[in-house]
């Protein structure tokens, strides 16, 4: 179990790792990232690049993404304002990809963590990743309905990068 979710975020992160170093500067980096990167991976890098910009040091966002998050707080250099890093710990088994299921556990107590999480600070900045063309999916927001109407009520939609669609905080 713990051996399969190393191995998978090994194989989906470590050829984007590989590329960092020669990504000097944003610039460069979009113009790398346009030949080399796929387009999710590459949504999720301008994504972060949009919100690094808007940003300071101090402010803390949340990505609700099936890969591992944790490329957009990389790039960003932004906190996560929980633990979780994966939209699958706040999901049902029936509702994951298969090959994500091997990761479920008690979805119901990750919720209740995290909503305490989002009770304590909210994030400046939320980035909802739905790489289905129907955007987020019904099961998704039917299974997590307190998160997606805090999302709804607090938060506007900012920008949207391909996939990715940035939330900002309503002052």
């Amino acid at each position: 179990l713990h051996l399969n979710f190393w191995r998978i975020s090994l194989s989906i992160f470590f050829p984007v790792l590989l590329i960092i170093p020669y990504l000097h500067t944003a610039a460069l980096a979009i113009q790398y990232g346009k030949r080399i990167m796929p387009e999710e991976i590459q949504n999720r890098f301008l994504a972060s690049q949009y919100i690094k910009k808007i940003t300071s040091p101090q402010d803390k966002i949340f990505v609700w993404d099936d890969l591992d998050g944790c490329s957009i707080y990389f790039w960003t250099g932004l906190t996560n304002i929980t633990h979780f890093r994966v939209k699958y710990c706040f999901l049902p088994k029936d509702s994951m990809r298969l090959n994500y299921r091997a990761l479920a556990g008690d979805y119901k107590l990750n919720q209740k963590s995290f909503l305490s999480d989002l009770n304590k600070e909210l994030p400046i900045y939320i980035v909802i990743v739905n790489d289905n063309w129907f955007g987020t999916d019904y099961l998704e927001k039917k299974a997590f309905l307190e998160f997606f109407d805090i999302l709804e009520k607090r938060y506007v939609a900012e920008k949207k990068i391909g996939t990715c669609t940035i939330y900002r905080l309503i002052p």
